[in-house]
């Protein structure tokens, strides 16, 4: 068993469905705020070479927890950022 904290870094590949999530997320909060959308423009996450974006655990259960179940907003397969 290890220890893992929320705070540290997961990678995911997302889905249409969760880049669709993460920029619906990004206009309400932009309309909420009455940002400008030029000012502030969606922009997805970092991605390394395989295909996989960064979140920290927190984040990436906040965004998209409410959306697990039989469509997911990425794929199963999570890694774990190297702690050694």
């Amino acid at each position: 068993m290890i220890k893992y904290n929320v705070n540290d870094f997961v990678w995911v590949k997302l889905t249409a469905y969760g880049k669709e999530e993460l920029e619906k997320q990004h206009n309400e909060l932009s309309d909420k705020l009455k940002y400008s959308m030029s000012d502030y423009p969606f922009k997805l996450p970092e991605k390394d070479k395989d295909g996989y974006y960064k979140f920290q655990l927190w984040y990436l259960m906040q965004t998209f927890g409410h959306l697990m179940g039989c469509k997911s907003p990425f794929e199963m397969d999570i890694k774990l950022e190297n702690k050694k």
